[in-house]
């Protein structure tokens, strides 16, 4: 939500099998895709860029840095071609870290990058770029994900600090309070509340994650289980529970030699739904999320070993997988640990 207000998206795309940018043909992809050219007047576009692409000086421009015209590096020079940017060189920073100059006429000086397509669906400012290395990509997702809260919480966050500091938890059980202190002073916009009141999403991949702890087993969180009077009953399933109820034979899966990790990419709990009224063959259907198009496909399960016969669905897409970060140095013996947790077979 800008500023706490207007919905807006911060996205990536993955072009598959593009060329290297830093080819002919590459370049001829990023002319296709993107571009910072004013239209004609007599362009049905024309009105969208030059409302909403035109870049106009505020504040904002110069709040990080006095000395500096715009931080968006507005006015742009122009360029007779589009080419890419050595990102070693002086050029890189003066083109505010973007890896591509686009071919661009002195009437497009205060033209953002654009993609016609898109613009036309959108109807509101964009900004396009291609990315130059995951490294990038990493950086750039970090940033928008860690984004600062508005300066009124400081004050907030100080005291929920200062208030945990006497207590005597262990430093994780603090860590939770100051998180918990956050999550409830921060501020929530009109348009988030109804968002989250309307159960639209408000973040989308075209990837699931599986979260695996690879722990000590005396370490790790569980989920209890209840039973039908409310009395504890054990502990829910985990991902490795399942891991070890695998099928030992199966046409289509080579199990005996399936470990923990490619387990968890290509698997995911199957729960029947219980609404009557959808039929049979609606049960058992998915949405992929990734591909040129929304594709249903039924639903391939394998059944488990244990006394329910619990069944896993086949992922249409494979999973990310994601397990606590020791590192070597630091905490060698569950280093090695969650090694051996996700690979041993």
């Amino acid at each position: 939500m800008q500023n706490r207000g207007s919905p807006h998206i911060h996205m990536l795309v993955w072009i598959e099998n593009h060329p290297s940018f830093d080819t002919l043909e590459g370049i001829e992809v990023l002319d296709e895709v993107i571009t910072c050219r004013l239209p004609d007047e007599n362009d049905e576009l024309y009105d969208l860029v030059k409302n909403c692409q035109k870049h106009a000086h505020r504040p904002t421009c110069r709040k990080q840095d006095r000395n500096i015209l715009c931080r968006f590096a507005f006015p742009r020079p122009p360029s007779t071609e589009t080419r890419i940017v050595a990102q070693s060189s002086a050029e890189f920073l003066r083109n505010n870290g973007r890896i591509c100059v686009l071919k661009r006429r002195k009437e497009d000086e205060m033209i953002n990058n654009y993609n016609r397509t898109l613009l036309k669906f959108w109807g509101a400012n964009m900004d396009i770029q291609p990315c130059g290395s995951n490294d990038s990509i990493a950086y750039y997702v970090a940033k928008y994900i860690s984004k600062n809260e508005p300066t009124v919480l400081d004050r907030s966050i100080i005291e929920a600090i200062q208030q945990v500091r006497q207590e005597e938890d262990d430093i994780s059980r603090r860590m939770f309070k100051i998180s918990m202190k956050i999550l409830n002073e921060r501020q929530v916009s009109a348009v988030e509340c109804a968002f989250r009141l309307c159960g639209l999403r408000l973040r989308e991949s075209s990837r699931k994650t599986q979260m695996i702890n690879t722990r000590l087993p005396e370490q790790r969180y569980r989920v209890i289980r209840f039973d039908n009077d409310d009395n504890a009953d054990g502990f829910c399933n985990n991902i490795i529970d399942r891991y070890t109820k695998r099928p030992r034979s199966n046409e289509e899966f080579d199990f005996d030699n399936m470990c923990l990790l490619e387990f968890a990419m290509l698997f995911e709990p199957y729960y029947r739904k219980n609404n009557t009224n959808i039929n049979d063959d609606d049960e058992n259907v998915d949405q992929d999320a990734y591909g040129d198009q929304e594709i249903r496909t039924k639903k391939r399960l394998i059944t488990l070993t244990d006394e329910k016969g619990s069944r896993m669905a086949v992922r249409n897409t494979p999973a990310i997988a994601r397990a606590p970060n020791f590192t070597m140095a630091k905490d060698p013996n569950n280093y090695f640990y969650s090694l051996l947790v996700v690979s041993s077979i």
